[in-house]
């Protein structure tokens, strides 16, 4: 279990061609709970399920179909904080939010297949330099800290995807 564990160190993790035979074996020796997420969170946000007949998934059709519903709850969640800019304590800044969202959060989302990649879309709002934009630094810190909590958010509700 510790080698899978080091395999796989955090929440997100670079692509891998073994990931979908790793979920099988971690399903299959019910391995920890946060071992299992950090799988089915990859292979979810790796690989494409709006097909069934997706001939390359080493997963079974009952897995697949699985990972469909994860991806359609990421989906549902994530799509109206990605696509609302956000608001602040500064009119200032929420207007700078608002000229700048689409530019530089939605569109790299929609190239980057962030909307059902929450985790690596907040990572990147948060590395963005509102700063330079006109958001001042207060803000700055606050939403930060708001993309952390909504990122702890979606692996809570991950977990219990999982568990219907």
């Amino acid at each position: 279990m510790r080698a899978l564990s080091d395999l796989f160190p955090a929440r997100v993790f670079p692509p891998c061609d073994y990931a979908e035979d790793a979920l099988i074996l971690a399903l299959r020796l019910d391995l920890e709970e946060e071992i299992r997420k950090r799988l089915w969170y990859h292979v979810v946000t790796t690989r494409e399920f709006h097909d069934d007949e997706n001939e390359s998934s080493t997963l079974p059709v009952e897995l697949r179909t699985r990972c469909t519903n994860l991806l359609d709850s990421l989906i549902s969640h994530f799509t109206a904080l990605l696509f609302t800019p956000p608001a602040t304590s500064h009119m200032g800044c929420t207007d700078v939010f608002a000229e700048s969202w689409m530019t530089v959060v939605i569109s790299p989302s929609l190239e980057s297949h962030g909307v059902y990649r929450p985790l690596e879309s907040l990572d990147m709002m948060k590395k963005i330099d509102w700063g330079s934009m006109g958001v001042c630094q207060s803000c700055v810190a606050d939403k930060h800290e708001e993309w952390n909590e909504e990122a702890d958010v979606v692996w809570k509700l991950l977990g219990e995807w999982l568990q219907e």
